[in-house]
């Protein structure tokens, strides 16, 4: 499923109704967008939902938070087009262990941090090993480097059962054509084989010194030839820091296609 709308009046939920219950909220607050947390059920009315946190301690730190949630609450849309648009925003917690299924660039996954279930992509491995990823999270706009053993495969709950997610191999390509110099920035190694683009430096002292004088005949003619230079020539430090790192993705994209290309087997010839 891609970016698809559910359609009906109501959004598509259970009753929710079963004391102890243990099921996932998502939270869409500022600084925990996209993040499910663990809860189990204590009441229910025909609209709201009394829940309990198992990872939340209450304000004053005795016991853990308590509060009512809305049974109608649907999520967001998703800017990547690959969760389902009006999904539910309580769910039951996920049957069984994806945390050793393989992975793939362009893979929705879960990441266990700070207490939460946090939604994100894949956007590659660690250069020696596969236990670490490389994982875009859209719901604050960043990057992060995560461990194998906290990621699930993500999936939807509609109607009632499980959905798997269609994914997005060529998210790198993707984010790189939709980069906006908001996103935080990776922590992506140099590519040697590469050259990427650098700053332009201020010249010393002895540079100067050499320089030679333009005689004041010739400036006004020079002045023009400058501001026609001026544009493609002058890059700001920001600009120039979205330029390496639209290349960077570009690289990562070339060689994880290559990589995959490799890994695959080769049909004998006849």
């Amino acid at each position: 499923m891609s970016g698809k709308n559910l359609i009906g009046p109501e959004p598509l939920s259970r009753e929710w109704s079963e004391v102890n219950q243990n099921i996932e909220l998502l939270c869409e607050d500022s600084g925990m967008r996209d993040c499910w947390f663990r809860c189990k059920v204590l009441k229910s009315s025909p609209k709201l939902l009394k829940v309990q946190y198992y990872d939340v301690p209450a304000e004053n730190r005795a016991g853990k938070l308590e509060e009512w949630f809305p049974k109608s609450k649907v999520a967001a849309a998703d800017k990547l087009g690959m969760r389902c648009a009006g999904r539910p925003a309580i769910r039951p917690w996920p049957s069984g262990n994806s945390s050793d299924l393989p992975l793939k660039v362009g893979v929705a996954i879960d990441a266990w941090q700070c207490d939460r279930w946090r939604e994100g992509v894949v956007t590659g491995f660690g250069t020696s090993t596969k236990d670490n990823l490389h994982v875009y999270f859209p719901g604050d706009n960043r990057f992060s480097a995560v461990e194998r053993k906290n990621v699930r495969v993500s999936r939807e709950w509609i109607d009632d059962k499980w959905v798997d997610i269609e994914g997005k191999p060529d998210i790198l390509s993707f984010l790189s054509s939709n980069f906006s110099p908001k996103v935080n920035l990776p922590p992506l190694p140099p590519v040697p084989r590469f050259p990427v683009l650098a700053e332009a430096s201020t010249p010393s002292t002895s540079t100067l010194a050499s320089s030679k004088v333009v005689p004041s005949s010739k400036l006004q003619g020079s002045e023009d030839v400058e501001q026609r230079q001026g544009s493609a020539t002058t890059i700001k430090a920001q600009d120039m820091e979205v330029l390496n790192y639209k290349k960077r993705l570009t690289i990562r994209h070339l060689e994880e296609k290559a990589r995959m290309t490799a890994a695959e087997p080769k049909v004998p010839k006849e």
